[in-house]
């Protein structure tokens, strides 16, 4: 959504089709996003873990932090409990941050809005927000990670100079 905007944008500021091209791709490559699985039973039964794994996490009780990097989900992270996930996720947003830029972020869930409200409530009292949503994620997402999770997408405004190229 963020990149269609900011296309738009650039597109009526009068960028011609390579730079507006260039712009995108400059500003989709500094996206950062990270995540919380509230249960691995979503990634077991989608095949994207085995059921030993889920077993263990899910005894261990391990909440799992990941990241979404150039089209790859890494985790990042195994947390214990949900406040530690939480300022985990912080944390990787402060060292992603470059200097004290305005940043633009929306906090995502799949009923979890309590969390998320959580999670926003910490980032805008943490970083100089220009831009700040909250949006629940719809089903097709919600069938690979199930209801629990909550995450973050941000880039800094620096990111985004559509009038550079």
């Amino acid at each position: 959504r963020t990149l269609v905007i900011r296309a738009a944008e650039a597109a009526e500021a009068g960028q011609t089709l390579p730079q507006l091209k260039a712009s995108i791709e400059k500003l989709n490559a500094s996206i950062n996003g990270f995540g919380v699985l509230s249960t691995l039973e979503y990634l077991w039964r989608g095949g994207r873990i085995g059921s030993a794994k889920a077993l263990l996490g899910t005894l261990l009780r391990i909440t799992p932090v990941l990241a979404f990097e150039a089209g790859e989900v890494k985790v990042l992270a195994k947390a214990r409990t949900t406040s530690r996930a939480i300022e985990y996720l912080l944390e990787l947003m402060k060292e992603r941050i470059k200097g004290s830029s305005p940043i633009h972020a929306v906090v995502v869930h799949t009923h979890a809005l309590e969390l998320a409200l959580a999670l926003k409530k910490e980032v805008q009292a943490r970083f100089n927000c220009a831009e700040l949503d909250l949006v629940e994620l719809g089903p097709v997402l919600g069938t690979h990670i199930g209801p629990g999770f909550f995450g973050l997408g941000f880039y800094s405004e620096q990111d985004w100079q559509p009038n550079q190229y």
